[in-house]
Parts: structure tokens; C-alpha cells; sequence
């Protein structure tokens, strides 16, 4: 029997507020030659007065990668990018600090690449299993798809960037001080003087 090629994947994180996690599928740009995302909607809910909790339910293909922000740190992103597997599953292939990983990433949604070399002799594409297991998507249903999909935006070069104040290249732009200063404001009672002493 031919396992079903959609699946459906629960997702949900607890996280800061401010952190914005997120589900997409990343696809392949032929005009940009670029990665593009389509976002899936997902439900952010507050909790306590800091802390969220990001939930979404999405369908993927057999062969898809799905790129997950959790949360994040001051210091770094919590983001990887998942391949879907025919035995249901999202395996995780990629964090995205992971800078070699990620290029392979790159490389596999351009079609220069095949899933065995995302898993780099780790575990294989027909029998891989994780924790992150979906379920047969119902034929009935309307399939949970993301947005269409957007480039992924790259920054120009340094030198051709200008800064928006000056109009001048961004590496030779002068810097401004956003640093406050203050006064230090010593509190002490005054002395009488003599006068006021008799």
C-alpha cells in the first residue's frame, strides 16, 4: 500500500509576545532565484502579561520543507527548517544559524539537491520517524495552505546601501551618538549659614 503524499501538522509553541513565531513553507522563486515563504495563519494567544502561546494546524507534502520559529533569545532565533517524509513525519534538517546546513537547504528546494543529502548518511528519506508526526490530511477538506508565497528579502551590498539622512553609502555615513548623557544630582540637606544660625 502507497502512503498518502498530504499530511497534517499540529504546531504550537509558548513564547514571549514579542518573538513571533511562525509556520511557512519555503518554495523556490525561478524569476528571483531566491527562497520564498508562504506564511500559514496562526493563532497567537496571550498569556500572563509577557508570554504567548502560537498555535497552528497545516498540511504538507511529501518532499516539502517547512521552515518553524519557536521563539527567540536575545542572543539567537530559534528557527529550523523540516522535510516532510512519506511515512508521515517532520524531520529536522536544518537550524538556520547553521550556515552550511542551511545552504544545502538552499540547494535542495532549487532542485539541486536530493533529500539523502539533507540527511547526510543520518538516517534515510523512505524510513526516517520523528517525534513531530502528522496525520493523513482528509480528502474531504479543504487543504490548510499558507499564503502565497514571498520572496525572501535579500539586503543590497553595503556599498550600494545609502543611508535615508544623508544619502551618502551607508560605510561612509557619519555616525550619530544615541547615547543620553545625564547629570548626576547629589541630594544634601544645605548648611545654615551664619546668619541664619543666630
Amino acid at each position: 500500500m502507497k502512503s498518502p503524499c498530504i499530511f497534517r501538522f499540529e504546531f504550537r509553541t509558548q513564547c514571549e509576545r514579542k518573538d513571533r513565531p511562525f509556520v511557512a513553507r519555503v518554495t523556490w522563486d525561478t524569476e528571483t532565484k531566491s527562497l520564498a515563504r508562504g506564511f500559514y495563519a496562526i493563532q497567537i494567544t496571550p498569556v500572563g502579561r509577557f508570554g504567548a502561546v502560537g498555535e497552528c494546524t497545516f498540511d504538507a507534502a511529501v518532499g516539502d520543507i517547512v521552515e518553524v520559529k519557536r521563539g527567540e533569545t536575545k542572543d539567537r532565533e530559534y528557527r529550523g527548517f523540516y522535510l516532510v517524509v512519506p511515512k508521515g513525519y517532520l524531520i529536522l534538517v536544518a537550524i538556520a544559524d547553521e550556515v552550511d546546513d542551511a545552504l544545502k537547504v538552499v540547494q535542495y528546494v532549487a532542485g539541486q539537491a536530493s533529500p539523502q543529502d539533507l540527511a547526510k548518511g543520518h538516517w534515510r528519506f523512505e524510513s526516517a520517524a520523528s517525534s513531530w508526526k502528522g496525520r493523513t490530511a482528509p480528502v474531504d477538506q479543504p487543504r490548510m495552505e499558507p499564503h502565497p508565497p514571498r520572496p525572501v528579502a535579500q539586503l543590497p551590498p553595503i556599498e550600494k546601501r545609502q543611508t535615508k539622512v544623508t544619502g551618502e553609502p551607508a560605510s561612509t555615513a557619519p555616525r550619530s551618538s544615541t547615547t543620553r548623557s545625564f547629570t548626576r544630582v547629589r541630594r544634601h540637606t544645605p548648611q545654615p549659614s551664619k546668619d541664619e544660625k543666630e
